[in-house]
């Protein structure tokens, strides 16, 4: 299973029903229905002309559903935007995510789809872990790869997490993961993957081959018309 399957199966751990997660704009459609699958409902916070996260909003937002908040997901490199949440605001967001917790006493999650974050141009993405410690991040080796047929996705829990070892966060992924029919990838994938990382000091990507296409990308569209692009800061899409 893949990083979409990892975010299906954290919202059928963590949302009950009438659970709200904040999501920022432009969001992967997906997402939204990840959350309704499991009759949570989406808030959304909007973001300026750099895409970047309008944290007064996010304020408003968390403070309008209260206790309900079970969530913040965060994309990063963004789906589509391209943009990566520096780590300032990314601690930023972290800080307000705690207030509010301690505020209304109940669990808020930070989940960091980081999807694309081997493939990013010039800034990394921000230490998740670091960050928050009810952090979840969800992430793809076939992306990184460039093999996404491949389906190799996986979750990771931050350590420090109290909450995760309070409600069984862990052993409860692992028994939704078979529920919603993933009970693994195929091995022949698993072990080529165990044979990369052994022959390679890094994950290998084809960012650079990335790199080289996307200013005669963002020169084509300009020449046809569009207006305002965007670099992205990674991924291998264009948002115009």
């Amino acid at each position: 299973p893949g990083a979409q399957s990892a975010l299906v199966n954290i919202c059928k751990t963590l949302i009950e029903p009438g659970d709200v997660a904040i999501l920022h704009k432009p969001i992967y459609p997906e997402f939204k229905n990840a959350v309704q699958t499991w009759q949570g409902t989406c808030s959304y916070v909007s973001c300026d002309a750099n895409f970047d996260v309008d944290l007064d909003m996010l304020r408003t937002r968390l403070h309008q559903a209260g206790q309900l908040a079970k969530m913040i997901i965060l994309c990063s490199p963004g789906n589509p935007s391209g943009k990566i949440i520096s780590e300032s605001t990314t601690r930023e967001i972290a800080k307000i995510a705690q207030e509010h917790r301690s505020r209304c006493g109940t669990p808020l999650w930070i989940i960091f789809d980081y999807t694309y974050w081997l493939l990013s141009h010039d800034t990394p993405v921000a230490p998740a872990f670091d960050c928050y410690d009810d952090a979840i991040v969800i992430s793809s080796f076939s992306k990184d790869m460039s093999i996404p047929g491949e389906r190799l996705g996986y979750i990771a829990i931050n350590p420090r997490s109290h909450n995760a070892k309070d409600i069984h966060v862990i052993d409860t992924l692992i028994d939704n993961n078979v529920i919603l029919g993933n009970i693994s990838p195929p091995s022949l994938v698993q072990h080529a993957l165990v044979e990369v990382l052994k022959t390679n000091e890094h994950i290998p990507t084809n960012l650079e081959r990335y790199q080289a296409m996307l200013q005669p990308l963002l020169t084509l569209l300009a020449d046809v018309g569009f207006e305002d692009i965007r670099r992205p800061d990674g991924g291998f899409y264009v948002f115009a």
